[in-house]
C-alpha cells in the first residue's frame, strides 16, 4: 500500500506541473475560513465522510457486481467495529467460492473503474482536490487486490488452479488453492 500512496503521489505531482490539476483555488478556501460553496466545516466532513463510504460500497459492489457476470458464486461479507455495543460496518470483503485465475483477476480489477473515474473528475475539476483525495484513498485501499493478484501470479503463474474463500464465523478464513488437471 505504500508503494501505491507513493505512486498517487508522483502522478499528482505530474499533473500538477502538466498544469492539469491545480489545487491553489483550495489553499486560498481553507486559509480564508470560507468552505467549499459556503458549507460550514462540519458538513464538509460529513459530506467527506458519506464520500468515503459511498467509494467503498461501490468499491465492493463493483467486485461483486463482475463475479456474478463472470458467473462466480460470491456473498458480501461484512467488517464490522464495536462501537458502545453497536456493530457498524465500515469496510466489507468479498467471499467467492471456485474462481479461475482469470476470473480471479477480472473480479480483483473491477473497482479500479472508480479510480479511472476519480482521476479523470480531478482533471475535469481543476480546481478541486476531493476527487484526487477519494482517488487517492480508493487507489491505496485497493492494495488488498493488488497484493492478492501479484502473490497469486508469482506463486501459481503457470499452474491452472481453482481460488475459493474458507468463510467461518463471517469472516474469510484462509484461501483454498485446487490444482486443476489439464484436460487433453
Amino acid at each position: 500500500m505504500v508503494v501505491l500512496a507513493f505512486l498517487a503521489l508522483l502522478q499528482l505531482e505530474f499533473m500538477n506541473q502538466a498544469g492539469l490539476v491545480s489545487f491553489r483555488s483550495l489553499e486560498v478556501e481553507l486559509s480564508s475560513g470560507g468552505g467549499f460553496m459556503g458549507a460550514s466545516l462540519t458538513l464538509q466532513l460529513l459530506g467527506m465522510l458519506a464520500a468515503l463510504l459511498a467509494v467503498i460500497y461501490l468499491h465492493e459492489g463493483l467486485h461483486y457486481l463482475a463475479a456474478k457476470v463472470l458467473g462466480v458464486e460470491a456473498k458480501i461479507l461484512p467488517v464490522v467495529a464495536e462501537l458502545w455495543r453497536l456493530k457498524i460496518p465500515y469496510a466489507f470483503s468479498l467471499a467467492y467460492s471456485k474462481a479461475t485465475k482469470g476470473q480471479y483477476f477480472a473480479i480483483a480489477l473491477a473497482p479500479q473503474i472508480i479510480s479511472a473515474a476519480l482521476l479523470a473528475l480531478t482533471v475535469a475539476l481543476k480546481h478541486s482536490s476531493f476527487p484526487y483525495f477519494l482517488y487517492f484513498v480508493h487507489l491505496v485501499s485497493s492494495g488488498g487486490d493488488v497484493y492478492g493478484m501479484v502473490y497469486t501470479l508469482a506463486k501459481f503463474r503457470l499452474s491452472p488452479v481453482m481460488l475459493s474463500c474458507v468463510v467461518k464465523g463471517g469472516k474469510i478464513e484462509a484461501i483454498r488453492v485446487e490444482y486443476v488437471k489439464n484436460r487433453r
